[in-house]
């Protein structure tokens, strides 16, 4: 897709600075529907004309910039580094926090947003889904609508059922520092989960 149809997608007034990061590299931007466990993706395996950013189509415009943000500096080290760094190393987060970085000086999120921005940034992981604060605080402007039913695992009392995609039937255990024990009951395996995980819950 052009990249002035990513304006569709973007908060107001940062087309621009999107289309500066990238007025150097010839790049494939495409919008792709909900993946389960991928908000984005950076793609350079040989044989493609030109390297594939993919951000996913239900993200808020807040999500969607970070997201995009995250790919474009995925993009830039390998570039920079011919692909010879760690995914999400120390040359990508230093790339990363000065790509996303002038976003927090224009005041382009709420202010809510904006703090749980610098937080993340001290020490970014592969996703904001990883950042509890951060994930809580954009979810806030998600715009689609659940699923009838759905609710976090924080809002799950403790020893109820739960199904979490599918069909898999968990029980809520005890928390964990930020994160939830949970027991699968086919399997009887524990599984950790992060607290704004969406869920159904078991009525019983």
């Amino acid at each position: 897709m052009s990249l002035e149809k990513l304006q569709d997608f973007l908060p107001p007034n940062t087309l621009s600075y999107i289309q500066l990061l990238l007025s150097s590299h010839k790049i494939m931007i495409r919008i792709t529907n909900p993946r389960k466990t991928r908000l984005g993706s950076f793609n350079a395996q040989h044989g493609l004309d030109k390297p594939i950013i993919c951000v996913s189509k239900d993200l808020n415009q807040y999500a969607f910039l970070i997201t995009l943000i995250h790919e474009i500096a995925h993009l830039k080290v390998w570039a920079y580094h011919n692909r010879r760094r760690l995914p999400h190393g120390k040359e990508w987060k230093k790339i990363f926090i000065e790509l996303l970085f002038p976003m927090i000086e224009q005041d382009v999120f709420p202010d809510d947003v904006k703090a749980a921005v610098i937080r993340y940034l001290k020490n970014p992981k592969a996703s904001t889904s990883g950042d509890v604060l951060l994930d809580k605080a954009l979810k806030k402007f998600d715009t689609h609508a659940k699923p009838v039913g759905m609710i976090t695992i924080e809002e799950v009392p403790e020893g109820s059922k739960f199904i979490w995609r599918t069909d898999r039937v968990f029980q809520k255990q005890q928390k964990i520092r930020k994160r939830y024990r949970c027991l699968e009951l086919n399997t009887k395996r524990i599984y950790i989960f992060s607290p704004i995980a969406e869920v159904v819950l078991v009525e019983e």
